[in-house]
C-alpha cells in the first residue's frame, strides 16, 4: 500500500477541493470580519459560513467514499476527512447542547 500526497481519484479531488474551500472561507472571514471589521453584513457572513460548513461535511463523506470505493490513499484526502470530522463533531455537539470548551 503506497500513500501519496495528492489524490488520484476524482472523488478524492472533490474532497480536497471542498476542504480547501472551507479553509479559505474560514480564514477570509476571520481576517476581514473578525479582525479588520471590513465585512459588517451578518447575512453575508451567515450565508458563506453555512455554505463552507456544508462543504466541509460533504468533503468528509466524499473522502470516506473515495477511500472505500476507490481505495484512495492520499495525505490530503485523510486531512480533508479529519477536518470534516472535526466540523461534524462541532455541529453534533452544538445540536446536543454540549458546552463549548
Amino acid at each position: 500500500m503506497k500513500i501519496s500526497f495528492l489524490p488520484k481519484s476524482r472523488l478524492g479531488n472533490w474532497a480536497v477541493g471542498l476542504s480547501i474551500f472551507f479553509l479559505l472561507v474560514a480564514i477570509f472571514f476571520y481576517i476581514f470580519a473578525e479582525r479588520l471589521h471590513v465585512i459588517t453584513s451578518d447575512m453575508l457572513v451567515t450565508i458563506f459560513g453555512a455554505t463552507s460548513i456544508i462543504a466541509s461535511v460533504i468533503a468528509f463523506f466524499i473522502g470516506v467514499v473515495a477511500i472505500i470505493k476507490n481505495k484512495e490513499r492520499s495525505v490530503l484526502v485523510f486531512l480533508a476527512i479529519f477536518i470534516g470530522f472535526v466540523v461534524l463533531a462541532f455541529i453534533i455537539g452544538d445540536i446536543l447542547g454540549f458546552p463549548d470548551v
